[in-house]
C-alpha cells in the first residue's frame, strides 16, 4: 500500500513538473508575443499617432490568451476607438464632437495606458478653444486681419486643419461685421434722406406732405372733445391761403398757366395752356383725418380730379 502511494506521488510530481515546464516553454511564450503585439499597437497610438492602425490592431487581440495576458484589453479597445474618433473629428473640423470623444476616452482610460495620446489631442483642443476666444474678442476693425494672423502664429497645432478652421472663423466674423456695418450705413442714409424729405417743403414734394404733420399743425387722430366752427371770413382766408400756397403744384399737375377766383371766393378757374378752363369748387373742412393726425384744410373738386389741401 505504501509502495503504491509512493508511486502515485512520484507520478503526480512528474506531471506537475511537466505542466510547469510546458507553460514556461510554450504558454509564457504566447503571453510574451501577445504583450509585444499589444505594446506595438499602443505605441502606434501614443507615439506614432497612427490612431487608425493602432485601434484596428488592438481589435485583433480578443482571444482568450490575449484577454488573460492583457486584463484591460476590452477597455483599451474602447479607449483606442474614442481616441481614433477624436482624431477623425478634428480632421473634419468638428471640434465639439472631438472633445466629446476625448472626454469619453479620458473617463475610460483609468489605467492611463493612452495618456500620451490623450494629452497630445487635448493640447490641440485646448489651444483651439483659447485661440477661438481671442479671435471672438478681437476688435473688428481695419487691423483685424493682422491681429488674426498673430493669433494663428501664437498657437501651435498638431492638426493643421484646426488653424484653417480658426482662419475661417475669423474671416466669417469679419465678413458679418462688414455686412452689419454696411447695413447700418444704408439704414443711416435712409434715415438721413427721410429727415431731409421731412425738412423739404410740402410744395417741393408736390403737394401736402403727411410726414410734416406734428403737434404744432395738427391733432392726434384720437383727440377727444374737439369742436368749433369757421367764420365766413375765416373760410375765405383758408381757401385763398391754401390755394395760393399750392398754386405751383396745382398748375403743374393740371397743366395750367393761371388761376382766376370767382367773385364770391368760393371757387376758381384753372386756365390751361390751350385756353381751356377747369372749375374747382372749394369747401373748408375743420377736421379731417390724414394718417394718424387730424388737420384743417380745404377740399377741391373738379371734373378732372379732387384735392385736399392743408397746412403743415
Amino acid at each position: 500500500m505504501k509502495k503504491s502511494i509512493a508511486i502515485f506521488s512520484s507520478i503526480f510530481i512528474v506531471l506537475i513538473i511537466c505542466a510547469t515546464a510546458y507553460y514556461f516553454m510554450f504558454g509564457s511564450g504566447k503571453d510574451k508575443k501577445v504583450k509585444e503585439e499589444y505594446q506595438k499597437y499602443v505605441d502606434m497610438i501614443n507615439i506614432s499617432h497612427d490612431f487608425e492602425a493602432g485601434a484596428k490592431g488592438l481589435e485583433t487581440l480578443t482571444t482568450d490568451v490575449a484577454q488573460k495576458a492583457i486584463p484591460t484589453i476590452k477597455t483599451d479597445i474602447k479607449v483606442a476607438k474614442e481616441v481614433r474618433n477624436t482624431s477623425i473629428s478634428l480632421n473634419d473640423k468638428k471640434v465639439d464632437e472631438a472633445k466629446d470623444s476625448l472626454d469619453r476616452a479620458k473617463k475610460l482610460d483609468t489605467s492611463s495606458n493612452f495618456s500620451a495620446a490623450i494629452n497630445w489631442l487635448n493640447a490641440d483642443i485646448e489651444n483651439y478653444k483659447r485661440a477661438e476666444e481671442e479671435i471672438k474678442n478681437t476688435k473688428l476693425d481695419v487691423n483685424f486681419n493682422k491681429d488674426l494672423s498673430q493669433i494663428l502664429e501664437k498657437y501651435k497645432f498638431n492638426n493643421n486643419s484646426l488653424k484653417q478652421l480658426l482662419s475661417d472663423v475669423g474671416n466669417k466674423l469679419y465678413e458679418k461685421a462688414q455686412e452689419a456695418a454696411q447695413k447700418a450705413k444704408e439704414l443711416a442714409e435712409k434715415a438721413r434722406e427721410f429727415e431731409r424729405k421731412k425738412k423739404r417743403s410740402d410744395v417741393e414734394l408736390g403737394g401736402p406732405n403727411p410726414a410734416l404733420l406734428n403737434d404744432s399743425n395738427s391733432l392726434p387722430a384720437d383727440a377727444q372733445g374737439i369742436g368749433g366752427a369757421t367764420s365766413e371770413e375765416g373760410a375765405r382766408k383758408m381757401r385763398s391761403d391754401l390755394v395760393n400756397r399750392y398754386k405751383g403744384y396745382l398748375l403743374k399737375k393740371y397743366n395750367g398757366e393761371s388761376i382766376e377766383w370767382s367773385v364770391n371766393g368760393k371757387s376758381f378757374k384753372l386756365i390751361k395752356e390751350d385756353g381751356s378752363k377747369i372749375t374747382f369748387t372749394t369747401q373748408p373742412q375743420l377736421y379731417r383725418k390724414v394718417g394718424n393726425r387730424l388737420v384743417s384744410g380745404v377740399n377741391l373738386n373738379s371734373e378732372e380730379g379732387s384735392e385736399f389741401l392743408y397746412n403743415t
